[in-house]
């Protein structure tokens, strides 16, 4: 009897025991959850946050895209536009190199061309009639002393317009000249072109011709020409005599050096 008693009263104890430890365990678990009910809601508070400040901020961060495409775009065309306008331009510099190139060949050849044509001038120039030369003197420091092409060019035209004028007329010098004796005679010249001319002294006591030869220009005393139709002549020319027919020593030859 007295076992039997013993074994219900254990019996008793070990499920007073085991509800107070389910008893326990219920209490953690109540705890948990009220715990991950707390945490759920503050996430239902943080999203609701969010999800408020996204519709706030929405519109204006589509406006502000928009606006960025629409400045891209422009940046685009814009650089579309520049890189044209480079291209354009760089056709139109190379165009310019290119003419410029071209340019200084043809001044290149220019050049050669007026300096050719002076030396010729410069070689001429010891067989032309004296007053051309003198003409010709006044041109030549602009043919020396400037670097630019037009300014030889035109002096050198100007050289040779001088020359035609004066090879197309009569014309009437009075200057002196060297006899055999190497003595100055004034004397006055009558020019037919600037290949031809005669000469009479002021007294009538010298005359003679005057021709363009291989060796230049020579004047050439005659003491059996006619002094008086020399004079003659250059009267009626200077208008100081009345027209008439005048015969005056002519060469087709030109004079061996003296």
């Amino acid at each position: 009897m007295k076992d039997k008693l013993n074994k219900l009263v254990g019996r008793k104890v070990l499920l007073v025991v085991g509800c107070l430890l389910s008893s326990n365990l219920y209490g953690q678990e109540i705890s948990k959850v009220e715990t991950m009910v707390n945490q759920w809601l503050g996430l239902e508070r943080q999203i609701n946050a969010l999800e408020s400040e996204w519709q706030q901020q929405q519109p204006l961060l589509t406006q502000r895209m928009r606006l960025l495409e629409l400045e891209k775009e422009q940046l685009l065309t814009m650089l579309s536009e520049k890189k044209g306008d480079s291209s354009q331009v760089e056709k139109q510099r190379l165009a310019l190199a290119e003419e410029q190139t071209t340019l200084e060949q043809e001044q290149g050849v220019l050049e050669q061309q007026i300096s050719l044509l002076s030396n010729q001038l410069n070689a001429l120039e010891q067989r032309l009639p004296p007053p051309v030369k003198q003409a010709w003197q006044q041109d030549i420091g602009d043919t020396d002393s400037s670097s630019e092409s037009s300014i030889p060019l035109q002096a050198n035209l100007a050289r040779l317009s001088k020359l035609a004028e004066f090879d197309q007329r009569i014309a009437v010098v009075q200057m002196p000249i060297n006899n055999k004796q190497n003595e100055q005679i004034l004397v006055k010249q009558l020019y037919l072109g600037a290949s031809s001319a005669w000469f009479v002294s002021l007294d009538g006591s010298y005359s003679g011709t005057g021709q363009v030869t291989d060796n230049g220009w020579q004047w050439q005393f005659d003491d059996n020409s006619d002094s008086s139709a020399i004079s003659k002549a250059i009267a009626i020319f200077e208008k100081q005599s009345e027209a008439d027919f005048v015969s005056l020593p002519f060469s087709i030859s030109s004079l061996k050096e003296q």
